[in-house]
């Protein structure tokens, strides 16, 4: 189980709790505390010590005070400790004369003062073991979103590299391209490409769907355009999307893919 900063595998190095005195007046009873835990009845799996609010070992997996560690007379180290304990959801059990509110009796016999807290402890660590996994499926999962965005932060710009850098223009005409994705990639595809010195092809289509798949399927559709002939003469509007279409349906393996396309011949 984990419950402190560091990874532990309770088959090697079992949960340690921490017995603690909230001042010197209850140093003897958190002893007696601490052989209680020791004996069999305690907290099962557990090493179990008793240490001084300034110790400065490593942290421990659940801690028991013995004492109100919040009547003024507390140790400010214990203080400290706790408050650094509980921001990373340490199990910990207080004990106090009379109980109350978030506290266990410190005058209950011993024997039931130490069965009260080791299942208060344990109930306390089931919890924090939740919460741990909690925390770890939080992380994984965040992890995994930063993975995401920063690959289609990448496929964005690799898109944005495939197309077209330069328009076709003419004495008599002109071309402007205002191409914004509604998010990082998009389906839309286009290109403006002089054919010879008479014709300019002018080819606009948007893939059916969103994201990387139809990102995937413009550029497929912009790599399969042909514009002209082997012979280098300028193909007709309904030859290009046809040969287009066949390209497409050849490619499809079963999938079903929809684009919506134009092409314009500008003699």
């Amino acid at each position: 189980m984990q419950f402190g900063k560091e990874e532990k595998t309770s088959a090697v190095d079992p949960p340690q709790v921490v017995v603690m005195a909230a001042s010197r007046v209850f140093r003897q009873l958190a002893l007696e505390m601490a052989e209680d835990f020791a004996r069999p009845g305690g907290p099962s799996r557990c090493r179990v010590r008793l240490a001084l609010p300034e110790d400065s070992e490593a942290r421990p997996d659940a801690l028991v005070v013995v004492g109100d560690p919040l009547d003024g007379s507390a140790d400010p180290a214990l203080v400290a400790a706790i408050e650094d304990l509980e921001a990373d959801a340490v199990p910990i059990v207080c004990l106090r004369s009379g109980g109350g509110g978030r506290f266990l009796d410190l005058d209950m016999p011993r024997s039931a003062r130490v069965a009260a807290t080791t299942c208060l402890l344990e109930t306390m660590w089931r919890s924090a073991q939740r919460l741990a996994e909690t925390r770890c499926r939080e992380h994984r999962a965040v992890e995994a979103l930063r993975r995401q965005e920063f690959e289609l932060r990448e496929a964005a710009t690799l898109q944005r590299e495939f197309l077209p850098r330069h328009l076709a223009a003419g004495d008599r005409f002109e071309c402007s391209v205002l191409w914004r994705p509604s998010k990082h990639v998009s389906g839309d595809i286009y290109d403006v490409a002089r054919l010879d010195r008479r014709h300019v092809g002018v080819f606009i289509a948007d893939a059916v769907g969103h994201g990387m798949p139809a990102a995937i399927l413009a550029m497929g559709l912009l790599r399969r355009l042909n514009l002209a002939t082997r012979e280098g003469a300028a193909m007709r509007p309904a030859e290009v999307l046809g040969h287009l279409n066949a390209a497409l349906l050849q490619r499809s393996a079963g999938a079903t893919w929809f684009a919506t396309a134009a092409y314009a011949l500008l003699d």
